[in-house]
This record gives structure tokens, C-alpha cells and sequence, in this order.
């Protein structure tokens, strides 16, 4: 179990201001408890470096101005229902200081039991935010769900929001809801302003959903690969009636297509 020695380095890495720890090699390395990335660290992995998730637990939690690039995230035991990337809003990622930052990174659940999230983002408290954190060239197979973006009214007249966050260069396979959008058009809970490019998703037998999408402005541009596999011809993308001026452009025909919103638009690639 490698999870106490990789969490130490992240620990000597801040508190020394050395700020980077790099997993080295073609290896695996295994973790049976989650990790977390403090303020100010990045976690880097060789190309062909793995850590391997024996077990059901937050895998990374990424604090404010801590970044995770290269190598793979493999979920190998198939009691795992949890989320392997997770941003949390308490963190208050916001503005162009915060160097926050995802890419070119596998997360791939191999266990067969398409259980848990590849990429969580969550805001549910006063004040609570993501912004302007970029994700670039992801892979993602084998989740429930590949990408949730959730939003909650922190219930006291605050407010918590997930807006202006960049996706691009996802690749995505053997999900069962590939992109999920959890909140509302303004506050208290907003989710708005998010752009997700150059989406490549690969369609299987047990996908339920491409897009699900609640919030404002967001904007969605990929192919979707395969529709033949689907089980039936029904609504892959779903816009519900807590969205609004949402743009979507993909290759799937109109009876793909549920859009229960206002002002959203809807076009062929």
C-alpha cells in the first residue's frame, strides 16, 4: 500500500515549498486510502505510471492551486462507488491566481462494475465555488457517471455556484451517463458559463445518457460515436427545465434530443 508514502510526499512537498512530487516509471503504484493534494503541490506521473485503487474511498481530492497531470487513475476493485478526481467549492477555486489544474490524465475503472465518478465537482456552501479551473485531454472509461458538476442551495439565503470552468479534449468510453449538470440557471445553486470542446464519446450497449444537463450558458461541442448501440432509439441528451441558453452541438439526430428548458439551442455538427 503506497497511499501513506505518496501522502507524506505531498505533506514534505508543501510544507518545504519543493511543490512537486513525480510518481516515476513503468509501475504500478498502489493506494488503498485517498490522497489529497494541498494548496500549492502537483502530483505528476510518467506516462505510462499507474496508481492502482484497491478499495471504495475519494481517490484524489484537489485543494485550491494544486494540479494532477500524466499518467492513469485505475479503479481495480469493483466496490468502489465513489469519485476518483473531486473538486470541492468549500476550497473557493476562483479567478485567474488560482493555478488549479487537470490534464493529460486516464481515469479508468477496469473492475467491470461501472460504479462511481471519474470527475467530481461539487459547490454546496456559502460562498462555495469553482472558476475558471481548466481540464484538458482526459480519458475516462468505465463509470456511472464520467463528469458531474453538482450544485446545492446552501439553504441559508448564501449562495454556491460552478461557472466559467474549461473541459476540452475529453475522451470518454463505457459510461452509463457520460456528462451530468446537477443545479440551476442563477443562484442560489448556479451552474453556468462551462465549456466543454472537442468532446469524443464513444456510445455502448448500457449508456442511458450522453448529457444531462440543469444551468445556464453552458456550452457542449463533440462527436458521439455509435448510436447503433444503444438499446433504443430514446433521448441520450436530456436538458431539463432548470436549464436555460444552453448551446449544444453534436452529430446526433433531433430524436436524441429531449429539451424540457428555455432558450436552449440545439444544432448538427
Amino acid at each position: 500500500d503506497d497511499s501513506k508514502a505518496i501522502q507524506e510526499a505531498i505533506d514534505y512537498a508543501q510544507e518545504s515549498a519543493v511543490g512537486s512530487v513525480h510518481l516515476t516509471g513503468n509501475r504500478n503504484y498502489l493506494i488503498k486510502s485517498g490522497l489529497t493534494l494541498k494548496e500549492g503541490t502537483e502530483l505528476k506521473l510518467d506516462r505510462n505510471s499507474k496508481i492502482l485503487v484497491d478499495g471504495n474511498f475519494r481517490v484524489v481530492t484537489l485543494e485550491k492551486s494544486s494540479s494532477i497531470s500524466g499518467g492513469t487513475i485505475e479503479v481495480v476493485n469493483p466496490i468502489f462507488q465513489s469519485d476518483v478526481l473531486y473538486l470541492d467549492g468549500k476550497y473557493e477555486y476562483y479567478g485567474i491566481w488560482n493555478t488549479t489544474q487537470v490534464n493529460n490524465v486516464r481515469l479508468i475503472n477496469s473492475s467491470g462494475s461501472l460504479k462511481g465518478t471519474a470527475l467530481s465537482l461539487f459547490a454546496g456552501g456559502s460562498s462555495h465555488q469553482i472558476t475558471f479551473v481548466n481540464f484538458d485531454t482526459i480519458g475516462i472509461s468505465g463509470f456511472e457517471t464520467g463528469l458531474k458538476l453538482e450544485t446545492v442551495d446552501p439553504g441559508d439565503g448564501s449562495y454556491s455556484w460552478i461557472n466559467g470552468n474549461t473541459f476540452e479534449n475529453f475522451s470518454m468510453e463505457q459510461c452509463l451517463t457520460f456528462i451530468e449538470l446537477i443545479g440551476d440557471v442563477t443562484v442560489p445553486n448556479e451552474s453556468s458559463g462551462n465549456v466543454f470542446e472537442n468532446l469524443q464519446i464513444q456510445l455502448g450497449t448500457k449508456t442511458e445518457n450522453v448529457l444531462v444537463v440543469d444551468g445556464s450558458a453552458n456550452t457542449f461541442d463533440g462527436v458521439i460515436w455509435d448510436t447503433q448501440l444503444l438499446s433504443q432509439q430514446a433521448p441520450v441528451i436530456r436538458l431539463s427545465e432548470q436549464s436555460k441558453g444552453n448551446q449544444v452541438m453534436t452529430n446526433l439526430e433531433s430524436s436524441y434530443i429531449e429539451d424540457n428548458g428555455i432558450q436552449n439551442q440545439v444544432s448538427p455538427k
